[in-house]
């Protein structure tokens, strides 16, 4: 009887050793989820938030290219303007405006500085 008495007891700690093991891991697992909700609640929170960002990305770049191409189409203007005002009237801003090369720029500012230096 005295080891059945034992044998009782025995077990009986061992369920209270498992009880007790149960328990602490359902306290694990509670804080495990709790932190799993957590970082989806923060997933949502950024993935709005660069959506956000995104969006005013790319109105800000069609703005850009709204601005550019509206820059270039005001310089093409203003080069056809003054290349016209130089044909009608040659002696009051210069000559038309020609794209050159490198060479042919420097090749024709050397020459006003040389002609230029035969006048002194």
């Amino acid at each position: 009887m005295d080891k059945t008495e034992d044998d009782l007891k025995h077990l009986e700690s061992k369920v209270s050793d498992i009880g007790n093991t149960l328990g602490g891991a359902t306290d694990t697992f509670e804080t495990v989820i709790e932190n799993i909700a957590s970082l989806i609640v923060g997933i949502k929170d950024m993935d709005a938030n660069v959506a956000v960002a995104t969006d005013l990305c790319m109105k800000e770049h069609e703005e850009y290219k709204e601005s550019m191409t509206a820059n270039v189409t005001a310089k093409k203007l203003l080069d056809t303007a003054g290349n016209r005002l130089a044909i009608r009237h040659p002696n009051a801003i210069g000559t038309p405006k020609v794209d050159m090369s490198e060479d042919q720029r420097i090749a024709e500012n050397f020459g006003r500085l040389a002609s230029a230096s035969w006048r002194h």
